[in-house]
């Protein structure tokens, strides 16, 4: 039963991005694509980070040793294309990349990238014993974001954070997003279920659900 709760899940994020995606032009059609093709690549990255670290999830960001690192500089081992951390349709964070507006970035700098990680997901880790952020409790995989376009590093989903992280490169109105099992969706401000209003933050609204529901140990 908990299987085919998830399905629904994935099929009606899945039927909200084809709507989506058919009001787009072709050419931002494959901008869409290739964003979440990038997207599902990063997760393949955190993925592997996971395997090798008990299952923990890759921090959000890290302090140890005085030297700030973000998740993005975290994974770079696990990345062997670094173009994956830009969308193609991020075109102010590809031109400070690499000064070019017509490609996708092949240098990695940590203040360029184009996707942040869902803030509720991971540790900041300011200590050598991390906070028990382990995959394997995140108890609705299908719901919950990892990572997502934003002109941040970070998916913060609070009121003042959201108006600086909400990214909408696709057609100026959608971001594209993958999910904890993989999945991807494009989603709009009205059909995320974080503001109330697709053109304001006024009526304030979070859907938690989206965010982080942790299995009770």
């Amino acid at each position: 039963m908990q299987n085919y709760k998830e399905l629904l899940v994935v099929l009606g994020c899945l039927c909200v991005s084809a709507l989506l995606l058919t009001a787009m032009s072709p050419r931002d059609q494959a901008l869409a694509l290739t964003c979440q093709n990038h997207l599902r690549s990063l997760r393949d990255a955190a993925a592997l980070y996971e395997k090798e670290h008990d299952g923990n999830i890759v921090p959000v960001k890290t302090t140890l040793n005085k030297k700030y690192q973000t998740w993005a500089g975290i994974l770079l081992p696990y990345v062997s294309d670094v173009s994956i951390y830009y969308c193609p349709a991020d075109l102010p964070h590809g031109s400070k990349a690499l000064e070019r507006v017509d490609l996708i970035p092949t240098v990695y700098r940590g203040d360029t990238i184009s996707y942040g990680m869902n803030y509720f997901l991971g540790d900041v880790q300011k200590s050598r014993k991390p906070r028990n952020y382990n995959i394997n409790l995140v108890d609705t995989p299908e719901k919950i974001i990892f990572f997502g376009d934003s002109q941040t590093p970070f998916l913060r989903p609070t009121q003042a954070c959201w108006q600086l992280d909400f990214a909408p490169f696709h057609a100026k109105t959608s971001s594209c997003f993958v999910f904890v099992d993989g999945h991807t969706g494009i989603l709009s401000g009205a059909t995320l279920g974080i503001i109330g209003r697709p053109d304001g933050f006024e009526n304030w609204q979070i859907d938690d659900s989206s965010w982080h529901n942790w299995k009770k140990e």
